[in-house]
């Protein structure tokens, strides 16, 4: 599936439907893709969508990678603007998943350092993560260079040590 450009992007009825916002994140993910690609082969075959996170697969329908450009809120992992790269386990076999992975921290840490990742799963009752964060100026789209290419590396950082991990689980038994 080819890439639209920004300016098809940008003249389709849908996008001019959209709020600012939206349309920002748009751009975001169209230009993230349209730089990413020659450097990430998974960013093949991907649309982008007005969202503030993108998805990938890992070869689990209860494990995926995401990256996420978010405003920073109360409520959210982060108080400020941030980035983030992730692995979030979900659905019935989410809890599980997630205990599988946690049985392997030390392995998972150690893949990381010196950096340090933030596991966040214990009582959760949605979903359960395992990430790293920047903050970041998400609205300065001067930045958004700098941006993608942070995300990049973690996006291929965390696809080179959870997909073998991804692969390596044992069925749940239950889908």
């Amino acid at each position: 599936m080819p890439l639209p450009d920004l300016e098809e992007l940008e003249n389709d009825i849908g996008y001019r439907r959209l709020s600012e916002g939206r349309r920002r994140q748009l751009r975001y993910w169209a230009i993230f893709l349209r730089d990413g690609v020659p450097k990430y082969r998974e960013l093949t075959n991907r649309r982008p969508q007005p969202l503030n996170w993108m998805a990938f697969g890992i070869g689990r329908p209860d494990i995926e990678l995401y990256t996420v450009h978010a405003r920073g809120m109360k409520h959210t992992l982060s108080p400020k603007d941030h980035l983030r790269v992730e692995v979030i386990t979900r659905g019935p076999n989410g809890p599980t998943r997630y205990a599988q992975l946690l049985e392997r921290k030390k392995e998972i840490d150690a893949a990381f350092a010196p950096e340090k990742v933030t596991w966040v799963g214990e009582g959760s009752k949605y979903a359960r993560r395992i990430y790293v964060l920047k903050e970041a100026p998400i609205r300065n789209e001067e930045d958004w260079p700098n941006q993608h290419e942070w995300l990049l590396t973690w996006l291929k950082k965390f696809d080179d040590v959870f997909y073998p991990i991804a692969q390596s689980l044992p069925p749940t038994g239950r889908r």
